[in-house]
């Protein structure tokens, strides 16, 4: 008769587990779900991996650049060229400046002029 009884008791319990198991199983797979990434979060990452790579491929060429300009250092000859192409820009720019100075000082005596012309009247 315990027999039954322990026997029923399991019936019972299995019973219990069986309605709700499916329950369990489904909140353990919707939080698995949720622990890794939609493959749309994939695409979003594996896209900022590309950009991330293609600015690092161009940082890459610009500090090859600078090594080999470290690497050569220019001559006494190419820094005099630097320079004199320096020296004929700022003669240039010196140039335009004093055009406009003469300019200015046309302009000024013009003003001066129609100035005193309208108090002489």
């Amino acid at each position: 008769m315990s027999d039954l009884g322990i026997f029923s008791i399991l019936g019972d319990i299995m019973s219990l587990v069986t309605s709700a198991a499916p329950i369990v199983l489904a909140a353990a797979l919707w939080w698995l779900k949720s622990q890794f990434p939609t493959k749309a979060d994939f695409e979003g990452l594996q896209k900022e991996v590309r950009d991330l790579a293609s600015a690092q491929g161009g940082t890459n060429q610009r500090l090859d650049a600078m090594e080999r300009d470290m690497d050569d250092p220019p001559t006494r000859l190419e820094l005099l060229k630097a320079l004199s192409a320096l020296e004929a820009r700022t003669a240039s720019i010196e140039s335009s400046q004093n055009g406009l100075g003469r300019q200015l000082s046309t302009l000024n005596d013009y003003v001066h002029t129609v100035i005193q012309r309208g108090l002489a009247k």
